[in-house]
């Protein structure tokens, strides 16, 4: 359903790019949502619930592939070598795989619910005595533009790779003309005025499927479709266009300079016009029973909300404790309880050996072997490893349940139900709730309101000066 894929050179005038698409107005402002990059995300989101909290640990174990280093020690037994470690907290694991974690059969059930209270607070901690909020308020907010803006543009793309994915049947007209708004089939190759020889990368590849366009819609440069109008299938057309004098910097290609401001020629064949099953009903029946879209609309709107939350998540993990050059909490959580630390190390440690139990092994050296090449077999040097990204994520949680804490944010078990719904329908709910714990579900359900909060009471900025 949606067109195909073509290099810069041909007659499309918006930007490829993931990182950078025009407006309406033909200023570029960053865009980080690639078409498959989103249809990713919303069954990540969906399969995040499915997995009872899981890739909350998996996130923090993603990155971490120590290999390890030729010792000449490394065949001794650990309990034989001097203890030299100086961080206490690391004191306190064991070197090697001891028979206590090695043993599967003795390993505890891996819940994400552990250590969380009946309100999905840390138990026993009271957020606002380690989280000092009073430098970094979190009302007034200020989200940039390209954040909060979802690109029309963009959106169509969206729209039609998504579409794209579900089977469609569209009849092929050949005995009308060619109308605005017409999906229609395309063949052509384009010569820059003046030369005799096609341009690389004008054309469309010879003896290929065509290109499947909109006329009205699709956004090729200048008026290209629109001559196509009035005209019959199999016709051939030579449609002449103008480059804009920034062709390049708009598709991002310095290599296609020598098309700025060039009048070219694409002598354009119809194939066929594409007459679909009629959208609402396409809709409903490929989206309806997982998302609740009846119509395009619903279709369309559901589709930015998605965006909108997608790319409102890249602004939280960049710039709520993250790679941002000035993070909008940092500094905030004067320090980690050690409990919490604790509490936290001991369920990614679950996490792994249930994994491992999962995976049919019988003890834990051997998946680690088998399936986590390049950990170290040192259960000291596997927490060293995952921590700096475990504390980073703790000391976001502890900021959301400080910011719960002062708004006085209280989750009910319809909240969970409600949070779980706004991914998609028709989720077993009690199993979801069952499988990660609902104090784990309240806990998620709590971010979710935190950070609703932060973007409702937030600033969004106008689009930058031209």
């Amino acid at each position: 359903m949606a067109r195909k894929k073509s290099n810069n050179n041909k007659p499309y005038s918006k930007a490829k790019s993931a990182s950078a698409a025009v407006t309406n107005s033909g200023q570029e402002q960053p865009q980080s949502k690639g078409g498959s990059k989103l249809f990713i995300g919303i069954i990540a989101g969906v399969l995040g619930l499915a997995l009872g909290g899981t890739l909350m640990y998996m996130t923090v174990l993603r990155d971490f592939t120590k290999q390890p280093e030729d010792d000449p020690s490394e065949d001794i037994p650990s309990e034989e070598l001097p203890d030299t470690e100086t961080n206490e907290f690391l004191r306190q694991f064991p070197r090697g795989i001891p028979a206590e974690y090695d043993d599967l059969s003795q390993n505890e059930p891996y819940s994400p619910s552990n250590g969380l209270d009946e309100k999905g607070h840390w138990a026993g901690i009271r957020a606002l005595d380690y989280v000092d909020l009073s430098k970094t308020p979190f009302t007034g907010v200020e989200f940039p533009y390209f954040v909060h803006h979802i690109n029309d543009l963009v959106l169509v793309e969206q729209m039609e790779y998504l579409l794209n994915s579900f089977p469609e049947q569209p009849k092929q007209i050949l005995d009308r003309p060619v109308a605005d708004g017409d999906r229609i089939n395309i063949d052509y190759v384009g010569t820059l005025a003046g030369e005799d020889e096609p341009f690389e990368g004008g054309s469309t590849t010879p003896g290929g499927m065509g290109d499947v366009v909109i006329v009205g819609e699709t956004p090729f440069i200048d008026d290209f479709l629109e001559q196509l109008i009035g005209h019959m299938p199999k016709d051939t057309v030579e449609v002449r266009v103008t480059f804009p004098k920034d062709y390049s910097e708009i598709i991002g290609d310095p290599g296609a300079e020598h098309l700025d401001g060039k009048e070219a020629v694409f002598v354009t064949t119809i194939n066929f016009i594409l007459e679909p099953e009629d959208v609402d009903v396409y809709v409903k029946r490929n989206f309806y029973e997982e998302f609740g879209w009846e119509n395009h609309d619903d279709y369309k709107e559901g589709l930015r909300h998605f965006m909108q939350m997608d790319s409102f998540d890249e602004f939280f993990a960049e710039y709520f404790l993250g790679s941002a050059s000035d993070p909008l909490f940092e500094g905030a959580v004067v320090e980690i309880p050690e409990q919490l630390r604790q509490i936290a190390v001991e369920n990614t440690i679950r996490m792994l050996q249930s994994q491992a139990e999962h995976d049919a092994f019988d003890d834990f050296t051997t998946y680690l072997q088998e399936r986590r090449q390049g950990m170290p077999l040192n259960i000291r040097e596997i927490v060293r490893g995952f921590l700096p990204e475990l504390e980073l994520m703790l000391q976001a949680q502890l900021i959301w349940q400080a910011i719960a804490e002062t708004l006085e944010l209280e989750v009910t078990y319809d909240d969970v139900k409600d949070y779980l719904n706004t991914y998609r329908r028709n989720v077993d709910m009690e199993k979801v709730i069952e499988e990660g714990g609902l104090a784990f579900r309240k806990q998620e359900t709590l971010g979710h309101l935190v950070r609703q909060h932060i973007i409702d009471n937030g600033v969004m900025l106008p689009p930058p000066p031209m």
